[in-house]
C-alpha cells in the first residue's frame, strides 16, 4: 500500500511566496471591513511589507504593521561644554514616540510559518510581553485564501486596541486578548514562556495527585496502627 507523500519542503517555500504576493491584497481588504483602522491608519501609518520592514531583503518575511508616531514631547535641559563656567543650561526638546503593532509571518526553514504579534509600546507604556506566538502553520497552504488570515487579523486588531496608547478596546477584544494570553506561548524578557493554560493544569494535576496520594498513605497509617480494619483502603 502506498503513502501519500506530504508536500516537499521547496513546494512549502513556494506556497508562502504565494501567499507573499497576495498578502497586501487580502490584508488591505480586512483593514477595510475593520471600522477602528482608519484611525490608526491615519496616525502611524498602515504598512504590509513583504521582506519586513528591514528594507524588504529577507524574502522570508511578510510584516503586517503600524507605523511609529510622535504623541508628545518635552523639554531637556543640557549644560554647555563651552560654557565658561560649564553650568549654563541649554534646552533641546525631546519628542516622544509610539512604535505601532506588528503582525509578522516568518518563513521556517522546514516550510512552516510562524505568525507572531508585536504590541504597541513607548519607552514609558508598554505590555509586560514582548511578543505572543499566534501560530505556527505547518503547511503553508493554508495560507493562500482569506479564511485562516481573518482570524489572525481579528486577534491583531484586538492586541492593536489593547496595546496602544490610544485604543479603545472593546469587551469582546479584552476577552480575545486574555484567551491569547492564556492559551498561546508568549516571550517576556526575550525567554519564550509556556502556556499559561499548561502551567496550570500540570499544577491542578500535581495538586490532585498529592491529595489522592496523601490520602491512601493516611488511611494506610490508620490501618497500621489498628484504628481502620486491614483492607480499608480498597
Amino acid at each position: 500500500m502506498s503513502v501519500e507523500r506530504k508536500l516537499s519542503r521547496l513546494e512549502l517555500y513556494k506556497a508562502f511566496d504565494l501567499f507573499s504576493d497576495n498578502a497586501s491584497r487580502w490584508f488591505t481588504e480586512f483593514a477595510k471591513q475593520d471600522a477602528r483602522h482608519e484611525f490608526h491608519s491615519n496616525e502611524y501609518s498602515f504598512y504590509i511589507l513583504r521582506g519586513g520592514s528591514a528594507g524588504g531583503a529577507d524574502s522570508r518575511i511578510l510584516e503586517v504593521c503600524y507605523g511609529n508616531r510622535p504623541f508628545d514631547a518635552t523639554v531637556e535641559l543640557r549644560y554647555s561644554a563651552h560654557a565658561r563656567d560649564g553650568k549654563i543650561p541649554g534646552s533641546r526638546r525631546h519628542v516622544l514616540t509610539e512604535r505601532g503593532p506588528a503582525l509578522i509571518y516568518s518563513r521556517l526553514d522546514n516550510g512552516g510559518v510562524s505568525c507572531v504579534l508585536y504590541p504597541a509600546g513607548s519607552d514609558g507604556f508598554r505590555r509586560l510581553e514582548d511578543s505572543i506566538l499566534l501560530r505556527i502553520y505547518q503547511d503553508a497552504r493554508d495560507l493562500t485564501g482569506p479564511a485562516a488570515l481573518r482570524q489572525d487579523w481579528l486577534c491583531f486588531a484586538s492586541y492593536r486596541e489593547f496595546s496602544s496608547l490610544d485604543g479603545q478596546p472593546t469587551f469582546l477584544d479584552w476577552c480575545r486578548v486574555q484567551w491569547l494570553l492564556f492559551t498561546r506561548r508568549t516571550t517576556v524578557g526575550g525567554v519564550l514562556k509556556e502556556r499559561r493554560v499548561f502551567v496550570l493544569g500540570g499544577r491542578i494535576v500535581e495538586y490532585a495527585l498529592t491529595v489522592a496520594l496523601s490520602g491512601a498513605v493516611f488511611v494506610k497509617l490508620l490501618e497500621v496502627f489498628g484504628v481502620l480494619p486491614s483492607g480499608a483502603a480498597s
